[in-house]
């Protein structure tokens, strides 16, 4: 019988954190609140202690009664005290096992496993925590014995795989060297942290806390405060104040710029602590993904099991000369437990580095170059009549609200015909025997390829507007969960343009084994 592994002696500590967090803030809003009441400051911590018991208890027991195998065929999780429950994973279901650090956890040594399958909502295993070596183990052992069983197929597919198995078998046994796809220096972290504007985020959170605290309530300050003075500036100013109107034209100006870069260096900040050391592994059928900080988060995403690859670039990447490459797995993730999932294949890589990381990760868009069909004729039309609607309403709501001085905005009119037609040849579908792609997008830029054999379902989608213009939309969703990336959407085609590409990828779809 396998040897049974337990979870690291400190093991508790970390689960009575993953339980008390949520209370931390509580907890210092009572203290707060009884050290001003007489006596009250002791009632607190007593409250406070007996409300982390059980959860203490739970941590210790977690701790003790939680042990796992590594057997031939599965990897075998027990725990439990009274009601005991026992998981038996086989290694062909698990296509992650996902690694998260703190620096408490790296300062100990230790690590949080996620053992992911491709089904359910959440991982399928929680080790809090492990030791480094121990987990190197686990991946070792769950690895080689998932190469040795093979990928799951469909039984119509049995013999195409033991063949392209025994193929591979030599490749396999030679123990590839592994292969950097992706090394994010510094820099690239920086120019990824200028191109997002995730400073917003902070930004909000510090307004709250600054309102909070009254620095920004005009009503409870004394007159030094940078809200008051603003507030009092408005009020003297005056439009037949020449000086006046300059001066809050600066200041505004001022302000504003301020705000600019203050967003921008939140966004460096969050960059630098989320992305840096940002590298993506090649190793055999698999890609290890690492990258934080303070926060390290490793992961295995076997590459067959990748349901979607998506490159966007903005006005902003183009600057920079970067795009930023994303991916959509079966990863389950859960925010409770913080399972981490991929998100990125490289958040920035330079253009013309791109087709080298596609024929490591998807080689059939290869193929897909020439294959590019434009959108359907009366998409351009549909598009200079929406901006049209849009334009006259937004003129004649601006001139009732201000007068004659919104007719400036009738210039949007001629620039419908343009913009329509930029958007509408930006759009395109591609299908080829492996492979469907859309494009869309003439400013902010996106391409989404889905390999064939990971396609779950179709659907036709034909609005009442689509009709009015011969149109329709076809979705193609996949296995795997992730708002960021979304399905592929292909829109604007030919009613039956859409329907023979329906009725092509279900037939390949018929003679294609899924691959979990």
């Amino acid at each position: 019988m396998p040897t049974a592994h337990h979870l690291h002696p400190l093991s508790f500590l970390f689960i009575l954190w993953s339980h008390a967090r949520p209370l931390v803030v509580p907890a210092l809003a009572l203290l707060i609140a009884s050290s001003s009441v007489e006596r009250w400051e002791r009632i607190g911590t007593i409250v406070g202690l007996i409300a982390l018991a059980p959860a203490l208890l739970h941590a210790l027991i977690v701790q003790i009664t939680t042990r796992y195998r590594l057997a031939d065929e599965e990897l075998v999780i027990e725990r439990g005290l009274i009601s005991r429950t026992r998981r038996h994973i086989p290694y062909t279901r698990i296509h992650n096992v996902s690694v998260r650090q703190t620096p408490l956890h790296r300062v100990l040594g230790v690590a949080d496993a996620h053992v992911e399958t491709a089904g359910g909502s959440e991982p399928e295993a929680h080790l809090q925590v492990l030791t480094l070596g121990a987990i190197d183990a686990m991946k070792a052992h769950v690895f080689a014995r998932r190469r040795e069983k093979g990928p799951i197929v469909s039984e119509g597919e049995a013999s195409a795989s033991a063949l392209s198995t025994a193929e591979s078998d030599a490749t396999r046994d030679e123990g590839p060297e592994p292969r950097r796809l992706v090394a994010l220096t510094l820099t690239d972290v920086l120019v990824y942290g200028l191109i997002q504007n995730r400073g917003w985020f902070v930004i909000a959170a510090l307004t709250g806390v600054l309102w909070e605290v009254g620095w920004l309530d005009t009503s409870s300050v004394s007159g030094d405060t940078l809200a008051q003075g603003i507030t009092r500036l408005l009020r003297g100013a005056s439009p037949t104040d020449l000086a006046s109107m300059v001066q809050l034209l600066l200041m505004t100006s001022g302000l504003v710029l301020m705000g600019l870069v203050i967003v921008r260096v939140f966004s460096l900040g969050w960059a630098v602590s989320a992305l840096y050391g940002f590298t993506l592994t090649r190793r055999g059928d698999d890609l290890v993904l690492e990258r934080g900080l303070f926060t390290r988060v490793s992961m295995v995403v076997p590459i067959h099991r990748l349901q979607m690859v998506s490159v966007h670039e903005t006005p902003l990447h183009r600057l920079f000369g970067q795009i930023e490459v994303g991916v959509l797995t079966v990863t389950a993730v859960t925010e409770q437990q913080r399972a981490p999932a991929p998100r990125w294949l490289a958040p920035v890589l330079p253009v013309g580095a791109l087709p080298t990381l596609l024929a490591e990760v998807l080689p059939e868009t290869a193929a897909i170059a020439g294959a590019w069909q434009p959108a359907s004729p009366q998409t351009r039309v549909r598009f200079v009549r929406r901006r049209l609607r849009w334009s006259l309403a937004l003129t004649v709501i601006v001139t009732a609200a201000l007068g004659f001085a919104g007719l400036a905005l009738m210039v949007l009119v001629p620039l419908a015909w343009p913009i329509a037609r930029a958007q509408a040849r930006a759009l395109g579908v591609a299908c080829t025997p492996a492979l469907v792609a859309g494009r869309r997008g003439w400013l902010w830029r996106s391409e989404k390829y889905v390999p064939i054999d990971r396609v779950q379902a179709l659907t036709l989608i034909e609005s009442p507007f689509d009709r009015r213009y011969g149109m329709a939309s076809l979705l193609v969703d996949t296995a795997g969960r992730g708002e960021e990336l979304g399905a592929l959407v292909l829109q604007y085609l030919e009613a039956s343009d859409a329907s023979q590409l329906l009725r092509a990828l279900e037939a390949r779809i018929a003679q294609t084994a899924f691959r979990w």
